[in-house]
């Protein structure tokens, strides 16, 4: 653009901000965990906004530093652009952060979690065949049926529409139309729990619950959704 005088870094310095905001308090890194690498969301998440706090960081005091040491030669437009690629990072940061805080009856402990549990659930939707899944509920035996228990199930037991997904837990038991119903589980109190319950389509789906040790619940169809646990890790 004419009088603005635009280079590579002022292009850089306004692309970086904007793709770590996206990244970071819009739900990137927590949505992209959730679709690829779920079962290393612990591990991942915290160095890469580390990582990422770094690159904003840098790009503000940077910045600075090219006022400070070009002033004399920044004048009109230009130093309207600096001064621009100055602020970028606080503006932007302290706007994304104002629109994606959750409501207040969530509580912050939920922040990152819809995001997370939006990548999740597009992983499922993926990778499960859920019909597959109704139709072996509807040949076990009540005596499968083991309650809420851990050991419900082994994993050679499961058909193969559930091994593909590999589990680290599976329950069965009967909902309110007594008909069958699975729970798949994943995690640890340290890392976080998170999963997926399929029943047949009446069943009905709980309203989240976000108080400590609740869940976060994301309806994926009619009988189908996925949770994330709250406050117990």
């Amino acid at each position: 653009m004419s009088g603005w005088n635009w280079n590579v870094w002022d292009v850089f310095f306004y692309v970086v901000p904007v793709a770590c905001v996206v990244l970071y308090p819009l739900g990137g890194v927590d949505y992209l965990c959730g679709r690829l690498i779920p079962l290393f969301y612990s591990l991942v998440r915290f160095p890469l906004y580390l990582l990422i706090m770094c690159c904003l960081g840098e790009c503000f005091f940077v910045n600075i530093a090219r006022f400070v040491i070009n002033s004399r030669k920044y004048a009109g437009k230009k130093q309207v652009l600096v001064i621009g690629q100055m602020l970028a990072p606080v503006v932007l940061l302290s706007v994304s952060f104002a629109v994606s805080l959750p409501p207040a009856d969530q509580g912050l402990d939920s922040f990152g979690y819809s995001s997370y549990l939006h990548g999740f659930a597009d992983r499922i939707k993926s990778r499960t065949d859920v019909e597959a899944i109704r139709a072996w509920l509807r040949t076990i035996s009540d005596k499968d049926y083991a309650g809420k228990n851990p050991d419900a199930m082994t994993f050679d037991e499961l058909p193969e529409c559930l091994q593909v997904l590999r589990p680290k837990v599976i329950t069965t038991w009967k909902d309110e139309n007594n008909n069958g119903t699975v729970r798949l589980f994943w995690g640890s109190s340290l890392a976080g729990t998170w999963g997926v319950v399929i029943g047949m389509e009446d069943m009905k789906i709980p309203p989240s619950d976000f108080s400590v040790g609740g869940e976060y619940r994301l309806p994926l169809e009619p009988g189908v959704y996925v949770w994330y646990g709250l406050g117990d890790h």
